[in-house]
């Protein structure tokens, strides 16, 4: 779904990456960052709140905790850079992956 804007170009896939003089205007007072705060949390809600994205969520197999957690949770999750598995910061403690290692063995039989 694309995140209807006023200039509308904001979460349109063909060109995110560009700005009107107005918005550049908006960066110098703000405007623009609690605008776009507001459109991430509206689209933070989103996935918390719909099943077909709660599909792409992760547990964290570590502790398996059943709460799903995603890896834009910055402040608490880590994402294995091999499998992109996500666990929780916490839980990671600078062990190795139990998806990784689950790989490996599954390679070496």
């Amino acid at each position: 779904a694309v995140v209807s804007t006023q200039s509308g170009h904001y979460g349109r896939g063909d060109a995110p990456h560009l700005y009107s003089l107005q918005d550049l205007t908006k960066v110098h007072t703000s405007q623009l960052v609690n605008y776009l705060k507001k459109i991430v949390q509206k689209c933070i809600h989103h996935v918390y709140c719909c099943n077909r994205c709660t599909d792409f969520g992760h547990i964290c197999e570590f502790c398996r905790n059943p709460k799903i957690i995603f890896s834009f949770e910055l402040q608490t999750t880590v994402q294995c850079s091999k499998c992109r598995a996500v666990h929780h910061k916490t839980c990671r403690n600078k062990q190795e992956c139990p998806r990784c290692l689950r790989r490996q063995s599954y390679f070496s039989s």
